[in-house]
């Protein structure tokens, strides 16, 4: 891709801190959407912003990162010299791994 002439005021991506110095205006950028129909005018509909949706991918993980710690302390040792609290906390993450893996172990390996 070419770079930005600033001095012909050619711009062939966008660079809204150069243009604002070039023209001294405000960072600030609007865009025409698909339905604009000025003539002569801009193109709308240029401009694709696409997000990935993660967020299934980010609850496993965090849950799972959560819960190993607790997983790894749950020694039956550990569990009778517990407070009533920490072995509730203990029992619930194990419950909660067992359901994860359960449940997604087949989705995660295309069953």
């Amino acid at each position: 891709m070419p770079k930005n002439d600033t001095q012909r005021g050619r711009w062939h991506y966008l660079d809204l801190e150069e243009m604002s110095k070039v023209t001294g205006a405000e960072p600030v950028m609007i865009d025409a959407d698909s339905s604009c129909d000025v003539p002569g005018g801009p193109i709308g509909g240029q401009s694709r912003v696409t997000l990935r949706n993660e967020h299934l991918q980010y609850t496993i993980t965090w849950s799972v990162n959560s819960s190993i710690p607790c997983y790894l302390v749950s020694d039956p040792v550990v569990l009778q010299s517990s407070s009533v609290c920490v072995r509730h906390a203990i029992i619930t993450a194990r419950t909660f791994l067992n359901f994860l893996f359960y449940f997604l172990a087949p989705w995660l390996h295309g069953s």
